[in-house]
């Protein structure tokens, strides 16, 4: 009978090792089916392990002789293991009509009803000439060199010697009190939103980010660079169209990525509430613009991302 037993807990044993990995043991070990983020799905064998644990209910264990409690935890193994192939034979022939999602080929799960949805991924590129982790890169360089324009130009307020006062008079058509308070309650709010601009804020103008803003979507007639919805500010939106793509970088002396990314952000209402009076592409025509409308000037979105970044014979890489 000794060797009866020792056979049956060595087969017992061998048993358990090779199946520890599908079910709770004696070892306490919690072996769940979870689900691919690692939530728990709920599904367990424990129950099943305790019950059949020695084969007998609680309270007959303890009169229970050896023999049979290892004979009770050897049947419980085998039931185990039947209970774990059908398991998964029940897995296999699931049908895809059901919302139950496979997770392994040992374990699945149902989900709640009516709680899957169907994602569309627009994969077309934001902009055609490049991929869209490029796209990303040059927004956010664009970006970065936007805000150090913008902080020279608070540190040429703050001087406020001759060439700051020109440089507003050119671009405003005066120097006066008016125009430097504008200049200098606006702009640290610009660089403020600045830097809050996300790359996946600036995207192109039929994506599904912008079927969720407040303005309708102006579709592409390959002239405008970029918009923003005025009313969702906040929200930080740059919509991008094609004619932005095949723009210079940051060609200082005309239109590029650069003012363009700056002329939209002036635009927030919580920045200058800018217009766009006058679209404007050179300091020439800023000039000429500033002395015929200087009410509008100062208002004017293409007037103020050139008294920021207008500079003859400037041209940044990339």
């Amino acid at each position: 009978m000794y060797e009866r037993m020792r056979s049956a807990e060595a087969i017992i044993s061998e048993m358990e090792a090779r199946f520890s990995d599908m079910f709770e043991g004696s070892d306490n070990r919690d072996r769940r089916a979870r689900s691919m983020n690692g939530s728990p799905l709920g599904i367990t064998t424990a129950p099943l392990y305790r019950m059949f644990d020695t084969g007998l209910s609680p309270k007959a264990r303890k009169s229970v002789p050896a023999r049979r409690t290892q004979r009770g935890r050897l049947l419980a193994l085998q039931h185990r293991v039947s209970s774990f192939s059908r398991l998964k034979w029940s897995a296999s022939i699931v049908k895809d009509s059901t919302e139950w999602v496979t997770l392994d080929d040992t374990a699945f799960t149902n989900t709640i009803p009516g709680s899957n949805r169907d994602v569309t991924i627009n994969t077309v590129p934001i902009c055609s000439n490049m991929t869209n982790k490029e796209f990303r890169r040059q927004a956010m360089r664009a970006r970065d060199i936007g805000v150090e324009l913008i902080k020279k130009r608070i540190a040429g307020l703050a001087r406020w010697d001759t060439r700051e006062q020109d440089r507003v008079t050119t671009f405003f058509a005066s120097a006066d009190v008016h125009a430097k308070k504008v200049l200098c309650e606006g702009l640290p709010r610009l660089l403020a939103a600045m830097q809050e601009l996300e790359p996946e804020k600036i995207v192109r103008w039929d994506s599904e980010i912008n079927r969720y803003l407040s303005c309708a979507i102006t579709p592409d007639s390959g002239v405008n660079h970029a918009a923003v919805c005025k009313p969702d500010s906040e929200k930080r939106v740059i919509a991008i169209y094609s004619k932005f793509c095949g723009s210079p970088f940051a060609q200082l002396w005309g239109i590029c990525k650069v003012k363009t990314i700056i002329h939209e952000c002036t635009h927030f209402t919580d920045t200058f509430d800018s217009q766009d009076h006058m679209y404007l592409d050179s300091e020439a025509g800023a000039m000429i613009f500033a002395r015929n409308k200087p009410h509008q000037a100062i208002s004017n979105a293409d007037s103020i991302a050139g008294y920021i970044a207008t500079f003859d014979g400037v041209n940044i890489a990339p």
